[in-house]
């Protein structure tokens, strides 16, 4: 159930910054770009 939420708030944190790009930086000390790559790396390094 745990895993669930975590999904749960995290899509919410990620369609935010997607309709609000210019916030992830006041949010995460990152510009979207950087946030963008590091997602990818992110996504790459667990497959």
């Amino acid at each position: 159930m745990k895993w669930y939420f975590w999904q749960l708030i995290m899509s919410n944190i990620s369609e935010y910054i997607q309709n609000n790009p210019h916030e992830s930086h006041r949010l995460l000390g990152l510009k979207y770009e950087q946030l963008q790559q590091l997602l990818e790396k992110a996504i790459k390094l667990h497959h």
